[in-house]
């Protein structure tokens, strides 16, 4: 296992490299390794790398995190190294992290706000835009602009592919005053419904009103017990008619304030795309909030 021990050579990176150091660690790296102690090797070696940025190292952070079986730790330490790898060191990676790479899934997800957050199961994983290794599965990923949840969508990642989101932001939001009113619950058609009740209890009344208007005239014209009892009865009966409409219709004017009556516009636009890569494929989802 030591054999696949890297040691970084060549040139440094722009700043001036502290070489001494990096070596220090890097053998102290080597020697809690050789010991079976991964955490503490780990600890060195990005002590090294610290001072001494090479990418040999992060195979070796990586190679350290599989020790303790920790995937996406050493894929992501591995996915460093991987950049500026030689082809030569790319066909040489051992067995355990050419599995790990496998056997995980990268996601992308990109927005045109530096500032809104992304957060991943839960948990914020970054502002503006990630490229983070995860469990392969079912991912809930969230948009959060000013401390609200803009964009929420469930993302499925596939082993030893990259799934890509971007996601564009047209409009920026604009506070609404807070509102205890239900005027956004109410559809109109419980207002049609509540007023066509009332316009037929308003058609019954008419009807008794006239059969009481009728029977009226008849027992002017020959006054009978049986026309008067029959009278009082429609007369009653319309009088309750016109104030159940009457009530029925003054509930149909009240919903009436407190009916949206506008179509609520959608929210987001997503689109998918395929997307390919070198030794994998993916998918790519573009959407935007307003």
């Amino acid at each position: 296992m030591l054999a696949l021990w890297l040691w970084p050579v060549g040139k440094g990176y722009a700043r001036t490299p502290d070489k001494k150091t990096a070596r220090v660690m890097m053998a102290l790296g080597h020697q809690h390794f050789a010991a079976k102690q991964y955490a503490e090797a780990i600890i060195a070696l990005k002590k090294a790398y610290a001072a001494w940025p090479r990418h040999e190292i992060q195979f070796n952070i990586a190679y350290s995190y599989a020790q303790l079986s920790d995937k996406i730790a050493a894929v992501t330490h591995l996915r460093l190294f991987l950049k500026h790898a030689t082809e030569v060191q790319r066909l040489g990676l051992p067995p355990i992290l050419s599995y790990m790479l496998k056997q995980s899934a990268i996601l992308v997800v990109q927005t045109s706000e530096a500032t809104a957050s992304i957060v991943v199961d839960g948990r914020l994983a970054g502002k503006g835009q990630i490229d983070k290794v995860v469990e392969p599965g079912k991912r809930s990923v969230e948009i959060r602009w000013s401390d609200k949840t803009v964009l929420r969508k469930t993302v499925e990642v596939f082993p030893g592919a990259k799934k890509a989101w971007k996601v564009s932001r047209k409009t920026k939001p604009k506070p609404k005053p807070h509102s205890t009113s239900s005027r956004q619950h109410l559809h109109w058609a419980y207002v049609v419904a509540v007023s066509s009740v009332a316009a037929v209890v308003a058609i019954a009344a008419v009807g008794t009103g006239l059969k009481t208007w009728a029977l009226r005239s008849q027992f002017d014209d020959e006054p009978t017990l049986a026309l008067l009892d029959q009278g009082n009865r429609y007369r009653i009966t319309t009088n309750v008619l016109w104030g159940v409409a009457g009530g029925v219709a003054v509930a149909a004017g009240i919903l009436a304030i407190f009916t949206r009556w506008r179509k609520a516009k959608k929210p987001t636009g997503v689109t998918l795309s395929p997307q390919l890569g070198p030794g994998s494929i993916g998918l790519s989802v573009s959407g935007g909030w307003r």
